[in-house]
């Protein structure tokens, strides 16, 4: 078997595409495995001969964009996402697509934050992501603007803030998400007051802007 066509083969046996859209990231991702391995001369010559053949005569057949646009793709993409999609990103999906959300949709992942679960600063950030969209293109109902609203004042937005919680922050990943919501919430609501901390969004934002320099 030509090398190109055997490399390709063992990253798509190891790696297989667990969705159907998925297959536009795992032939990039197996195209750039394969082209650095051409770069870093891991083969003999004769080989690396082959596989440059290959790797010219499909990008001559393929031409230079194959997948199409980013913006084709990020449509693809978005047009798998089903209607009945819940939680923060399935609704971040369903706004960014242009389909309505309803309260039920999003209310399990606001119920997340208002107990301080585990990883509830993921969901807080897809929701402060929903909100900078609404602000561009309002389409959210009143219900939901005002529930994801008051969800993010009373979130506990750090450790030095009141209030038992179940969310892990020390690890450098959670560490970021938790002070870039800080930051954003700050951002996106600079003159109200934050019950949980007495602070307003405009300290919250200094506040995170200067964690964010720790990090």
């Amino acid at each position: 078997m030509a090398p190109g066509l055997s490399i390709r083969l063992r990253y798509r046996q190891a790696y297989p595409p667990p969705h159907p859209f998925q297959h536009v990231l795992a032939e990039t991702a197996g195209r750039a495995y394969y082209e650095d391995v051409l770069r870093k001369n891991l083969f003999p010559s004769a080989a690396v001969l082959i596989l440059a053949v290959l790797l010219a005569v499909e990008s001559a057949i393929a031409g230079s964009n194959p997948y199409g646009s980013l913006e084709e793709r990020k449509a693809r993409y978005l047009a798998t996402i089903p209607d009945e999609a819940s939680g923060a990103y399935g609704s971040v999906g369903l706004f960014a697509s242009g389909r309505d959300i309803r309260l039920a949709q999003v209310q399990p992942d606001l119920d997340k934050i208002d107990a301080r679960e585990d990883c509830a600063e993921f969901s807080a950030a897809a929701f402060l992501r929903l909100l900078f969209l609404d602000a561009e293109t309002p389409r959210l109902s009143p219900d939901i603007r005002q529930a994801i609203t008051e969800t993010l004042l009373h979130f506990k937005y750090w450790i030095d803030e009141p209030g038992r919680d179940g969310m892990c922050t020390w690890s450098e990943n959670h560490q970021i998400m938790f002070h870039s919501c800080e930051y954003l919430a700050g951002t996106l609501f600079p003159d109200k007051i934050f019950p949980n901390s007495g602070m307003s969004g405009k300290e919250h934002k200094e506040k995170a802007r200067d964690l964010l320099d720790q990090c």
